[in-house]
């Protein structure tokens, strides 16, 4: 019987069994991010990496992907 993975914090897989992974996580102003990011390992990297951002004061949620405004086309 293989092992279950380590639970982490700010992680979860959606849907579940399917492989990817995302991070949610506050930032310093007390907003709620959740980010689309791939693999487990990524994740987890990716998370750190935004935890450290948010408690440096250094994370800008301009620089992360937003998704469109409803109703805006793309061209």
């Amino acid at each position: 019987m293989p092992r279950k993975p380590k639970k982490h914090r700010g992680l979860f897989e959606r849907p579940v069994g399917s492989g990817i992974w995302w991070i949610c996580y506050f930032d310093q102003y007390g907003l709620k991010h959740r980010e689309k990011v791939g693999f487990r390992s990524t994740a987890i990297e990716e998370y750190r990496k935004r935890k450290a951002q948010v408690s440096q004061k250094k994370f800008n949620p301009e620089d992360v992907r937003q998704r469109p405004e409803r109703g805006a086309t793309c061209r």
